[in-house]
């Protein structure tokens, strides 16, 4: 599927793809032994209530999404890029500058530290 994320250069939504799998495991209580080891890391174990009679998955498949998501999140690696050609503009004026202009409020806070 796809998750709408906010690009961290351009702030334009992306839609990000995600092709993940996670083993859960849902079993009643009283039911006996699962057919899997408890103490594997692959797979997640819950129990629920011999009455429960619905359960919600909503925090597993957040996490697992989650997991999924690159931690540098830009178009770079899709094939439609959605930038916004704006900030695209401003980032690189202000990178063409160098350095920003010096704000003289911040300039004698800084005297303050020597």
């Amino acid at each position: 599927g796809y998750v709408s994320l906010t690009c961290d250069r351009c702030l334009e939504l992306v839609n990000m793809p995600v092709d993940t799998q996670y083993l859960v495991l849902y079993q009643f209580t009283g039911e006996g032994e699962p057919d899997v080891d408890k103490d594997n890391s692959e797979v997640e174990f819950i129990e629920l209530p011999a009455n429960a009679v619905a359960f919600n998955v909503s925090q597993q498949v957040y996490e697992t999404v989650l997991l999924d998501i690159p931690m540098i999140r830009n178009c770079d690696d899709l094939e439609v890029k959605p930038c916004n050609s704006q900030m695209l503009e401003k980032l690189n004026n202000i990178n063409q500058s160098g350095e920003a202009k010096s704000d003289p409020r911040w300039d004698k806070l800084k005297d303050l530290l020597k």
